[in-house]
């Protein structure tokens, strides 16, 4: 199931992907860039502290000039992904809306007795948005994150294989991590569980505002207070109830992960000082170490809102694929207006959806014009499922 969703958002990206590439390759670019200035101070400065003022004074200026335009070209190609982003995640969200929005036009009216106004609302306006923050903001930011850290610890292997080893700890730690938080190791549940309750209680407490901003006039005209409306209330505090346990789920791993991420140092730190002690490393890779080894992780804590809201996103994506997956009322090729108003059914059988059972088996009625007839049986028989196929609510 888990990789069916992630088809479908591949799927969805897949109609904006040269934008959505472009996106990818400038924001990678931008994060090489990033960690140029920082490369070539440290050149200049290991340069100034073995030629001193006898140094090449225009070689040092030219290593200037280079950081200062990797600064400039990274903002570029930052702002240039943003753009590519923007332009795929407003494309893919207009599209969505209005095939939206055809498609619930030809659904039969018995899904909008299922499906109360609440929940579509939410899958036409909160989960489409969802796809233009993902898009837009969340795979660039993601791209980045995981970009600079690699190059970072790349270019550290060259500088000394023994201290990258230990800065790259973290990543791993990260990764590890990720994955327990989503099996739900320490909290209880996996994410996929909260995800479900969280769109369910969404879905009703937008059902509950319509109808209670719809009853307003009555509201207002027998003096009824807004917590007397039972529904809406409750539905408020459940929503509280599961958005508190949604952030309660993911607040330690958010600790943890900032933790290793902010006090990265603390890996790099004892074997500096033993190869310190051993006059295997000058004072000034130690430095570099410690201020880019754990700076490159802090793109990281970006990543951890990302995977917090992955699963909505990916829930909110299925939701919709659900509603493209509801078959529309089938129409005639050449519609003509009937003679007499007979009605006439031969053997139909029924059932809400194909994993269900049968409401209705082979049933066969004829109808003559101008009749009074009556549909009689114990509750559940289903008299009203065959006046809504009638009525083609199905």
């Amino acid at each position: 199931m888990k990789n069916t969703k992630f088809k479908m958002l591949a799927n969805l990206l897949s109609e904006n992907k040269k934008s959505i590439a472009a996106s990818i390759f400038f924001s990678a670019l931008g994060s090489i860039l990033t960690i140029t200035p920082f490369v070539l101070i440290f050149k200049i400065i290991e340069y100034l502290l073995k030629f001193g003022a006898s140094g090449n004074l225009s070689l040092i200026i030219k290593w200037f000039a280079i950081a200062f335009i990797a600064l400039i070209l990274r903002y570029v190609f930052t702002m240039t992904s943003f753009s590519f982003a923007h332009i795929a995640a407003f494309d893919l969200v207009y599209k969505t809306r209005i095939n939206l929005a055809k498609h619930l036009g030809k659904l039969p009216i018995g899904f909008f007795g299922k499906n109360n106004s609440g929940q579509i609302l939410k899958i036409m306006q909160d989960d489409t948005e969802s796809i233009e923050n993902f898009v837009g903001h969340q795979i660039p930011d993601a791209i980045a994150a995981f970009t600079l850290p690699l190059v970072t610890i790349t270019y550290l292997f060259y500088l000394d294989w023994r201290l990258a080893i230990i800065t790259a700890i973290p990543f791993g730690l990260m990764i590890v991590l990720f994955k327990l938080a989503t099996k739900g190791f320490l909290v209880g549940q996996n994410r996929q569980e909260i995800t479900q309750k969280y769109h369910k209680s969404m879905g009703k407490m937008n059902s509950a505002i319509l109808e209670f901003v719809r009853g307003m006039p009555v509201i207002k005209i027998f003096n009824i207070t807004a917590d007397s409306f039972k529904k809406l209330k409750d539905s408020i505090w459940d929503y509280e109830k599961i958005v508190t346990e949604f952030q309660k789920s993911a607040t330690p791993y958010r600790a943890l992960i900032g933790t290793i991420v902010l006090g990265g140092g603390i890996f790099i730190l004892p074997l500096a000082i033993y190869l310190l002690q051993k006059d295997a490393v000058d004072p000034l890779t130690v430095i570099f170490f410690l201020l880019l080894g754990t700076g490159c992780f802090l793109g990281m804590l970006k990543v951890i809102m990302i995977w917090t809201r992955m699963e909505l996103i990916i829930a909110g994506i299925n939701r919709i694929e659900d509603i493209f997956q509801t078959n529309p009322l089938p129409e005639p090729k050449t519609p003509q207006l009937s003679q007499k108003t007979n009605i006439s059914i031969k053997n139909v059988d029924f059932k809400y959806n194909e994993n269900g059972k049968n409401i209705l088996k082979n049933i066969n009625i004829k109808i003559p014009e101008n009749s009074f007839i009556a549909f009689v049986g114990p509750s559940g028989a289903g008299k009203t499922t065959l006046i809504n196929l009638i009525a083609r609510m199905w």
